[in-house]
C-alpha cells in the first residue's frame, strides 16, 4: 500500500474522490457513491480518532463537506488538493484541523 501512495504523489489527473476511489478499490475497502449525497444513509460521520484507511471529512469552503483525504497512520494522511495534486500532509495541521468534520463510518 506504501508504495502505491507514494508512486502516486504528485499526480494531478485525479480530484480527492477519484483519488481515495481509486486506492479504495486497489485495497478492497467499501467506498461510498460520493455523487449524490445518498451516501449518508449507508455511511455515518463521527469524531472518533482516525484509524488506518480512514475516510477523512473536510469543510475547506464553509458549504458542507467538500474535501475527502485518506489516513494512513502515524500522524499523516493522503488526499489530493488543486493546487499541488497528491500530497501527504500531517492530520494535525492547523489550516486543515480547523476544518475537519469527521471520519466516515460505514455502517
Amino acid at each position: 500500500m506504501e508504495d502505491i501512495i507514494y508512486s502516486l504523489v504528485g499526480r494531478k489527473d485525479f480530484d480527492c474522490v477519484g483519488l481515495l476511489k481509486f486506492v479504495y478499490n486497489v485495497k478492497y475497502l467499501p467506498f461510498p457513491d460520493m455523487g449524490d449525497c445518498r451516501f449518508l444513509t449507508e455511511w455515518t460521520m463521527s469524531r472518533k480518532e482516525p484509524e488506518l484507511n480512514d475516510i477523512l471529512l473536510y469543510d475547506f469552503h464553509g458549504a458542507g463537506i467538500d474535501h475527502v483525504a485518506m489516513y494512513i497512520g502515524d500522524g499523516e494522511m493522503f488526499h489530493y488538493l488543486d493546487t499541488t495534486g497528491v500530497i501527504i500532509s500531517k492530520f494535525n495541521n492547523k489550516y486543515l484541523m480547523n476544518r475537519y468534520r469527521g471520519v466516515l463510518i460505514h455502517g
